[in-house]
């Protein structure tokens, strides 16, 4: 029974993996970055002196392992976190079109338990964080050459609930995000809609959304695999006509994380 288990687990990440990858090979700009919700840290930091490393894979991005977190609890019920995510896409159709972006993001958060016994433990985050970036956008059309820019940032509050068996976890998280936006401009020949697409998002500015995130683990103590699935709920005003979007809002992330300290401890105690 449990090595069925264990098998039904994997082919459910192989199967989540493919979808991503599908997803990956289809159009993606500006507002498609801009929904993408930021996938929800469920640190399994305990104590004081934890140090936790993740790494992840998206739906709505063509590389395999483009988000890295490293997070920490410097003093009991404290800890902070700093994430990288970047993605690279193309327009599957033509490749006129070629979308990178990147941010980098820090956050602190408070953390505790509401329960812990032999089978269950639950706990809690509440948690805040600053991020910036660019989304840089290149055509290599036969009337357009050129590229444009966006410049973001991300001022995030966020809380997470997180129950853990000794296999398996679950979490739900909120998070509420403000976004600003500026034209970076660039260089070269762009369209007039793109343009008007930018202007209307420095416009628009600043942007509240709103995320749900949640989340599915398997693994031990000091090493897990996760699936998360994070929506983002309501729109930018008149997006539908402004600046449409050619993807969902919304977001599946496949990775790991492992938290270092512990594994390390766990290593020297087998020497």
């Amino acid at each position: 029974m449990i090595n069925f288990i264990k098998v039904l687990y994997l082919g459910l990440f192989f199967i989540v993996f493919a979808c991503s990858a599908m997803v990956a090979q289809v159009q993606n700009g500006f507002e498609n970055y801009v929904h993408t919700p930021q996938f929800g840290n469920f640190d399994n930091i305990n104590e004081k002196g934890d140090l936790a490393i993740q790494v992840a894979s998206g739906g709505l991005i063509n590389s395999l392992f483009p988000s890295v977190r490293i997070s920490m609890s410097p003093i009991d019920r404290f800890g902070a976190g700093l994430n990288y995510f970047t993605f690279t896409s193309s327009n599957s159709n033509s490749e006129i079109q070629t979308t990178k972006a990147y941010v980098a993001s820090g956050d602190i958060f408070y953390y505790g338990e509401l329960s812990n016994s032999e089978k269950l433990r639950t706990t809690y985050r509440l948690g805040a964080g600053y991020g910036f970036g660019t989304v840089q956008r290149l055509y290599s059309e036969s009337r357009n050459s050129g590229e444009a820019n966006l410049g973001i940032q991300r001022f995030v509050l966020e809380s997470g609930l997180m129950a853990r068996l000794n296999k398996v976890g679950f979490g739900i998280g909120l998070r509420a995000k403000y976004f600003n936006f500026s034209n970076k401009f660039g260089f070269g020949d762009v369209s007039r809609q793109e343009s008007e697409r930018l202007d209307y998002l420095v416009a628009t500015a600043p942007v509240f959304l709103f995320d749900v995130n949640t989340r599915f683990e398997f693994g031990g103590d000091i090493g897990r695999l996760f699936i998360s699935w994070d929506q983002t709920v309501n729109k930018i005003k008149d997006e539908d006509q402004m600046v449409p979007g050619y993807l969902n809002k919304s977001s599946i992330h496949l990775g790991f994380y492992i938290l270092l300290n512990k594994a390390i401890n766990k290593k020297n105690k087998e020497k």
